[in-house]
C-alpha cells in the first residue's frame, strides 16, 4: 500500500478533493483502485489510529475481496485500538484498548445495521461507525463467538468481487450465534 500523509486536515480535505472525492468527516481514505492509502495528520496518536485504519481496509480488500461496508468499518475501528509495547522480558507484545461504553449511544439493532449499507455517507454516519465497532468487538470478544468472524470473511473471500448479500449475512449471524441480537443488546 503506497501511504501519503498530508500535514494537515486542511491539507488532506484540499488534497483529497481534487480527487473528486468527498473528504467530510475523514482523516484518511484507502483507495482500493490505485493502491493508495491518504491520511491527515493532527497528532501522532491519532495518525498511527488512522493509519492501522486503512491499513485493515487494504487487507480486507486485498485477501478477501468486497465486503459489507459494517464488516470492513468495524474491523478497521476495532483493529485502530491496539497498542504495542514491550513487556517485561523486553518482547513485544500487543493489547486492545477498547473504550468503556456505558455512557454511549445504543447501537443500532444488527438487522438495520446489515441492511444499511447505502447509508453510510448519509447523516447517520457516525452512528454507523460506532455501531459496526460495537458488533465487531462484541463478536471478536464475546466468548465462544469468536470464529463467526473469520467464517463470515471466508464466505465473503470466496467471491471476492462481491459483497454477501444483506440476507445471507443476516442468515449466517443468526445460524452461527443463537440469540445473538437479544445477547448483543
Amino acid at each position: 500500500m503506497n501511504l501519503v500523509v498530508l500535514p494537515s486536515l486542511a491539507g488532506y480535505s484540499d488534497f483529497i478533493s481534487t480527487l473528486s472525492i468527498d473528504s467530510k468527516n475523514s482523516q484518511g481514505l484507502f483507495w482500493s483502485n490505485s493502491n493508495f492509502a491518504f491520511a491527515a495528520y493532527k497528532t501522532k496518536k491519532q495518525l498511527e489510529q488512522t493509519i492501522i485504519h486503512e491499513v485493515v481496509h487494504a487487507l480486507n480488500y486485498y485477501l478477501v475481496g468486497h465486503s459489507a461496508r459494517w464488516l470492513t468499518e468495524g474491523l478497521a475501528d476495532y483493529f485502530k485500538t491496539i497498542n504495542f509495547y514491550k513487556d517485561k522480558e523486553n518482547i513485544y507484545n500487543y493489547s486492545f484498548d477498547l473504550p468503556t461504553l456505558e455512557n454511549e449511544n445504543k447501537p443500532l439493532a444488527i438487522s438495520q445495521l446489515v441492511t444499511l449499507e447505502e447509508a453510510w455517507d448519509s447523516d447517520q454516519r457516525s452512528h454507523l461507525y460506532a455501531s459496526a465497532f460495537k458488533l465487531v468487538a462484541y463478536l471478536i470478544n464475546h466468548k465462544g463467538e469468536r470464529n463467526i468472524v473469520r467464517h463470515l470473511l471466508h464466505k465473503e473471500a470466496l467471491q471476492p468481487c462481491t459483497k454477501l448479500s444483506e440476507s445471507t449475512y443476516q442468515h449466517l449471524l443468526d445460524e452461527n450465534i443463537s440469540n445473538l441480537s437479544s445477547n448483543f443488546k
